[in-house]
């Protein structure tokens, strides 16, 4: 019985991602700037316009779909949205989701925000496990992070929550990627309450757009991908990620010496 129900459900979710149309792709989005970040007149980022340029090479409307971190993933496993961005490649996804090839960047740096006032050295893995560290919901960490003790962990629903608690003393330490850090210090203005530890990690996770295995595109996976790689060797997706990630962020606190 519990197979036939379960078998029904997928049937259920099967039918409903077949039902909507390809003339739009679904992008499921959650703050996560520079890549995609709400404003008063709607998202922006770098995410944004990739996705922007991608709909109209396909000739279909993008659609927009806020959600926050773990509510995405549910939804890409249903098939109720078609894509996302900035989920890292790892193996209980790949159940439910396609990795657009080509990646799309590089790995990038891991920084460790601290505030201004802490007088703890934070320079080896091996010191994280004395901070209190606060960690983005349903984001999958390298497994250096994975290590540290549940006990250790304090969980938020996105980034700039996690800064607004650093600042305010209820987590000790904040890893981000440096684009994201960087932008939510200069968002949130606070380049003169936090710094950067000494440690810091690349973590080794190319990145992808991600689709949704119940998606209606799923299908047609050979079209997104070839004209995303259209994309790619015309520099477009390059100069994008540039124009969100070098040219926009003048303000960060100082880097330990060494950096």
């Amino acid at each position: 019985m519990r197979f036939f129900l379960a078998w029904l459900g997928l049937l259920a979710l099967t039918s409903f991602a077949q039902a909507r149309s390809l003339a739009e792709l679904v992008f499921a989005v959650r703050p996560l700037p520079p890549y995609m970040e709400p404003t008063s007149n709607g998202y922006r980022g770098a995410h944004i316009d990739i996705m922007q340029t991608l709909a109209k090479r396909l000739g279909v409307n993008l659609r927009l779909q806020e959600c926050p971190t773990l509510r995405c993933l549910r939804m890409l496993e249903e098939g109720s949205v078609d894509v996302s961005m900035g989920f890292a490649r790892e193996p209980s996804r790949e159940a439910y989701l396609y990795f657009v090839q080509p990646p799309y960047a590089s790995p990038t740096r891991t920084l460790f925000y601290l505030r201004q006032n802490e007088v703890r050295p934070l320079a080896t893995l091996s010191e994280l496990n004395s901070f209190r560290v606060g960690l983005v919901r349903g984001v999958f960490y390298t497994d250096a992070l994975a290590k540290i003790p549940e006990h250790q962990r304090d969980y938020a629903p996105d980034m700039e929550s996690n800064f607004r608690k650093l600042v305010a003393g209820r987590v000790d330490v904040v890893p981000a990627g440096i684009n994201v850090g960087t932008r939510v210090v200069e968002k949130l203005s606070l380049a003169a309450d936090v710094k950067l530890a000494e440690l810091s990690l690349v973590v080794n996770t190319e990145r992808h757009i991600s689709l949704s295995r119940l998606s209606p595109w799923y299908a047609q996976r050979g079209l997104l991908e070839r004209e995303f790689t259209a994309m790619l060797a015309t520099g477009q997706v390059a100069a994008i990620l540039a124009r969100y990630e070098d040219g926009q962020h003048s303000t960060r606190p100082g880097a330990p010496s060494g950096q």
